[in-house]
C-alpha cells in the first residue's frame, strides 16, 4: 500500500511532532498520515534519533 500510495499524482501528509519519554531526556518522535486520496490512508511513526 504504501509504495502505491507513493506512485500517486496526489499524496496529502501531514505529522505531528509527540515527546517521547528517553531514560536521559524526552526525544521528539513524529506520527505521520498520509493520504492517496480515494486510494489508501496510511499512519507511520518515526521513531527519535538519539
Amino acid at each position: 500500500m504504501y509504495t502505491d500510495a507513493m506512485q500517486q499524482p496526489n499524496l496529502r501528509a501531514d505529522t505531528t511532532g509527540v515527546l517521547v519519554q528517553a531514560k536521559e531526556r524526552c526525544r521528539r518522535g513524529h506520527f505521520w498520515v498520509l493520504v492517496a486520496p480515494e486510494k489508501h490512508v496510511l499512519n507511520r511513526y518515526s521513531r527519535p534519533s538519539l
